[in-house]
C-alpha cells in the first residue's frame, strides 16, 4: 500500500509506503524400495522462509537550482524461518516414522534513516553525496552501521563524460548456497548474535560517450568490491537431513573480492534499437577452514557474461524483438569418491546411505549457459484503451542448459537380464525448458 506523492508547498514532496512480503522455499526427496517381504516408502521435505512487515517514508526537497535533498526512514520487522526438515516413512502402507525437526524462528527489527544530496556545480559537474545509518536488533543485541555513498560525474565534452563512485554497505541477510552436485538450493538466513552481518566496500570508475549525434552510446565501467563476514557451508555440510542448528553448519568470518569490467554499446534511436553488452568479472571467497585456506571461486562467479538485444518496429503497431544471452557455467565441486554410512532412514531401505568425498571447493564448471528468445508484439488502440497481443518463443534453438548435475549409475545386462560386471558411475545433467512458446494478451485503459 502506498500513499502517492503528496505535495507540501512548492518544494517538498513525499510518500509513505506500507508493505508486506513473504518468501518461501520448499524442496524434498522421496523414494520407494520393494523386496519380497515389504514395500518401504520414504520422503524428506525441507521448508524455509522470510516474512517482512515494513513501513517507509521518503521525501524530496528542492533547495534551489541544481540542489535537491532526499531524506527518509524505514522500519522492517523480520520473521526468519531458517529451515525445518520433516521425514516420513511408511512400511507396507503403515506409518512407521513421522518426525519433524529444525531451527527456531528468528525475529529481528531493522530501523534505518538516510539523507542524499544531489548537487549540480555548473554545467559539467554533478555529485551525489549521501549516507545511510541503520540499527539491526536481533536476539537482544544490536548491529549498527554507517554507510556513506559518493558519486561524481564530469562532462569532459558535449558527448563524453566520466564518473566515479564509492559506497560502503551492510547486509543483514546471508545467502547460503550448496556447492556440490545435486538440486541447487539458495537459502536466505539472518545475521544473529553468533553470525555477524556482511559488510562491503565498492569502488567504480566509468566513461560514457555519445556517437553519431546521440543515436549510439558507448560506455565502460570497472569496479572492485571487497567483502567480509561472509559465511559458507562447512566441508561436507548440507541443509537437508540434519537436526543441527544451521549456525553450526557454516564457517564464518570469510573474506571475498569481486571485480570486473562492463562494456555496453546502445542504439537509442530509430526503428531498430537495442544493445550489445559484455562483462568480464571474477568473484572469490576465502575461509581459513575451507579448501585448505585457499581462495576459491564463488558459486555464481561468471567469468564471461554477454547479451544482445534487438527491437525492430515493423509497422506503427507491430514490434519484433530478439534477445540472446551467454554466460560462463556456474562453479561447483565434483565428488572424487564415496563411502557408505549406517542410516536407518535411508530411502533405499537397506539401512545405509552413500556419502560423497569432494575435491577442491568449486574447482569445476558447468557447461556454458546460452539461449535465444524471440517475440512479436501487436498493439491496437480501441475506443476505451489499447489492446496488445504478444507471441514469444523462449529458447528458440532448444539449448539444453544445465540446471544441476547428479550422480547416476549404469549397469550392463545380458539378454537374460543378468547384470554384467560392476555398475558404472557417472555425472549426469538435468535441464529445464528446452523450448517454450507462449501467448499473452493485455488491455490498458
Amino acid at each position: 500500500m502506498r500513499c502517492g506523492e503528496p505535495l507540501y508547498g512548492q518544494k517538498l514532496f513525499g510518500n509513505v509506503t506500507l508493505s508486506y512480503t513473504r518468501y518461501r522455499f520448499r524442496t524434498g526427496t522421496s523414494g520407494t524400495f520393494v523386496n519380497d517381504q515389504e514395500t518401504l516408502e520414504s520422503s524428506r521435505r525441507f521448508l524455509s522462509g522470510i516474512y517482512d512487515l515494513g513501513l517507509k517514508a521518503g521525501f524530496e526537497y528542492f533547495v534551489g537550482p541544481g540542489y535537491k535533498l532526499k531524506f527518509g526512514a524505514n522500519s522492517i520487522y523480520h520473521t526468519f524461518k531458517p529451515g525445518a526438515t520433516r521425514s516420513r516413512t511408511r512400511t507396507n502402507g503403515q506409518s512407521t516414522l513421522d518426525n519433524e525437526f529444525g531451527n527456531r524462528d528468528v525475529l529481528a527489527w531493522e530501523n534505518a534513516g538516510y539523507m542524499e544530496h544531489e548537487i549540480r556545480l555548473g554545467d559539467r559537474i554533478q555529485t551525489n553525496l549521501g549516507f545511510r545509518t541503520s540499527v539491526y536488533h536481533v536476539n537482544g543485541g544490536d548491529y549498527a552501521s554507517w554507510e556513506p555513498r559518493i558519486l561524481a560525474s564530469y562532462l569532459l565534452t558535449e558527448d563524453m563524460s566520466v564518473k566515479a563512485a564509492y559506497s560502503r554497505m551492510q547486509q543483514n541477510v546471508h545467502l547460503l548456497t550448496n556447492s556440490g552436485i545435486g538440486f541447487p538450493t539458495d537459502l536466505w538466513v539472518p545475521a544473529t548474535d553468533g553470525v555477524a552481518p556482511q559488510r562491503s566496500q565498492q569502488w567504480s570508475i566509468g566513461m560514457a560517450r555519445s556517437l553519431d549525434h546521440g543515436i549510439y552510446e558507448l560506455s565502460a565501467e570497472a569496479y572492485y568490491k571487497s567483502m567480509r563476514n561472509l559465511i559458507e557451508y562447512k566441508e561436507g555440510a548440507t541443509f537437508l537431513g540434519t537436526s543441527s542448528n544451521w549456525e553450526n553448519l557454516v564457517e564464518g568470518d570469510g573474506d571475498g573480492t569481486s571485480y570486473g569490467l562492463e562494456l555496453l554499446l546502445q542504439k537509442k534511436e530509430g526503428r531498430t534499437t537495442g544493445w550489445i553488452g559484455y562483462t568480464w568479472s571474477r568473484t572469490d571467497r576465502q575461509f581459513d577452514n575451507i579448501n585448505g585456506g585457499k581462495a576459491f571461486p564463488y558459486r555464481y562467479d561468471r567469468r564471461h557474461d554477454a547479451s544482445v538485444v534487438v527491437t525492430h518496429q515493423l509497422k506503427e503497431h507491430i514490434d519484433v524483438a530478439a534477445t540472446w544471452v551467454y554466460g560462463t557455467g556456474s562453479a561447483f565441486t565434483l565428488p572424487i569418491g564415496k563411502y557408505d554410512i549406517i542410516d536407518e532412514s535411508s530411502f533405499y531401505g537397506d539401512g545405509t546411505s552413500e556419502v560423497f568425498i569432494y575435491g577442491e571447493r568449486n574447482a569445476n564448471r558447468m557447461r556454458a549457459f546460452h539461449k535465444l528468445d524471440v517475440g512479436i508484439h501487436f498493439r491496437k488502440k480501441k475506443k476505451w484503451g489499447e489492446r496488445s497481443w504478444n507471441l514469444s518463443i523462449y529458447n528458440l534453438y532448444a539449448r539444453q542448459n544445465p540446471y544441476f548435475y547428479f550422480v547416476d549409475e549404469e549397469v550392463q545386462q545380458d539378454r537374460q537380464g543378468n547384470n554384467i560386471g560392476e555398475p558404472r558411475t557417472f555425472i549426469a545433467q538435468q535441464s529445464l525448458f528446452p523450448i517454450l512458446p507462449s501467448v499473452g494478451y493485455s488491455f490498458r485503459f
